[in-house]
């Protein structure tokens, strides 16, 4: 039926979405699929036009959302350009917006690995996301496990120039928490695989009782509460240019202090600092 269709992003204006959470059919969670609260994430969508983006692997095609009250959604949907309502009070217009061309920082992977990434969904949304991010200080990702999310965002970004030197506004490490140590380990040696480069020295990581990381590394993958204890020495977090707060859904007392405490650091920085927001969510 959509053989001959060219599918274009369109802009859905929707006041609020609802949806069941990851905990079960019981639990409900509105205007956002995960299961960060509402209360933290009004914290950061407060003062700044937050963007979403939801990866859905069946999904085609790209069309995003724009809502002033709330962060935006980006869903992957199949549409047809014609249809401009789609009979539930939502309606569907076109989005015009010039997108801008990403900076690019080459990047020698193993052939393999080359191979391997094509088969990810969220590498169809790479345009899309560095939009996002690009445009807003704050974003949140919604994926479903396996999509890609948590090994390639942080590789996004260092393609995009951030932790390089070679962009004064971008230089700032990038950081990634995990919820657990082995989470940070394991991640790390794949994203230093991928990126082709050593485990210590571009891409590091830092646990309790264990670090690998040199001076100039751009990415650095820790846990929580080491970035918590970083905060107690340098509370604007200085040294970053991004913080990709990963498994935000798994609701721990150090996530929930990170995020309420990062969106004032975003508002203290204003400019050159970003925040993350990357959920697991079931369909």
């Amino acid at each position: 039926m959509f053989k001959n269709v060219v599918l274009q992003p369109v802009v859905i204006e929707k006041t609020s979405t609802s949806c069941e959470s990851s905990q079960g059919p019981n639990h409900k969670v509105d205007n956002f699929c995960g299961g960060v609260p509402n209360g933290l994430i009004n914290e950061i969508t407060s003062s700044d036009d937050s963007q979403a983006v939801k990866l859905d692997v069946t999904g085609a095609s790209v069309s995003t959302s724009h809502d002033n009250d709330f962060n935006p959604v980006v869903e992957l949907d199949r549409l047809d350009e014609s249809r401009a309502d789609t009979g539930d009070g939502t309606r569907c217009v076109r989005s015009d917006q010039p997108q801008r061309p990403p900076t690019v920082i080459h990047v020698s992977r193993p052939r393999e690995v080359v191979k391997s990434r094509k088969d990810l969904p969220i590498i169809m949304m790479e345009q899309e996301i560095m939009e996002a991010i690009n445009n807003h200080k704050s974003v949140i990702i919604c994926g479903e496990t396996g999509c890609g999310k948590t090994t390639q965002i942080p590789q996004f970004l260092y393609e995009a120039g951030y932790g390089s030197t070679k962009c004064s506004m971008r230089s700032g490490i990038i950081g990634v928490t995990q919820p657990c140590r082995v989470a940070v380990l394991s991640t790390a040696r794949r994203v230093a695989y991928e990126l082709g480069v050593r485990l210590g020295k571009e891409v590091g990581f830092q646990v309790r009782h264990d670090k690998k990381i040199g001076e100039n590394s751009s990415i650095k993958f820790m846990t929580d509460g080491i970035l918590l204890r970083e905060l107690q020495s340098d509370f604007l977090l200085k040294r970053y240019s991004v913080i990709i707060l990963d498994e935000a859904h798994a609701r721990s007392l150090n996530t929930d202090i990170l995020i309420g405490m990062l969106s004032r650091i975003i508002e203290e920085r204003q400019e050159g600092f970003k925040l993350l927001l990357c959920e697991t969510v079931q369909v």
